[in-house]
């Protein structure tokens, strides 16, 4: 975490007490409206009043994610995903696989199975099939 210089971190109930040690902000994901945690919910963002949000300018080079090596030629190493890196991603998906399929994506309920902190989990649910339009349930 020190090494990301990570800003915030987002956590499912479960593992509040686990994250809260890094002295992050919190973003606890759920859409229930729960305080117990004395931390920020998913559903409070998405209830806010976006004229209070900050204005930021972001850049297709700028970091959008920055994943993690397994390590295994020594220590683990930061790997930057760029806005433009994720934009690809969303073209490629939606150019070479739905158009491919015979998949309505906006009536398609997905099971997200794969680790979000693996690129090809980022790729498809994350990006492609959210970007296409496809409901995407990740596992916990």
């Amino acid at each position: 975490v020190k090494d990301s210089k990570a800003k915030l971190a987002f956590t499912v109930p479960e593992l509040v007490e686990k994250v809260r040690s890094t002295g992050l902000p919190l973003v606890l994901v759920t859409l229930k409206h729960q305080h117990e945690h004395h931390v920020i919910t998913f559903a409070d963002l998405l209830h806010c009043d976006s004229d209070k949000l900050p204005s930021v300018k972001i850049r297709q080079d700028d970091t959008a994610a920055l994943l993690y090596s397994s390590g295994t030629t020594g220590v683990s190493k930061g790997v930057v995903i760029t806005h433009r890196n994720i934009i690809s991603m969303i073209v490629v998906f939606i150019r070479f696989i739905l158009e491919e399929s015979e998949i309505n994506s906006w009536e398609s309920v997905f099971l997200a199975v794969l680790p979000m902190f693996h690129v090809y989990g980022i790729a498809t649910f994350t990006s492609g099939l959210i970007a296409a339009g496809a409901t995407c349930v990740v596992m916990p």
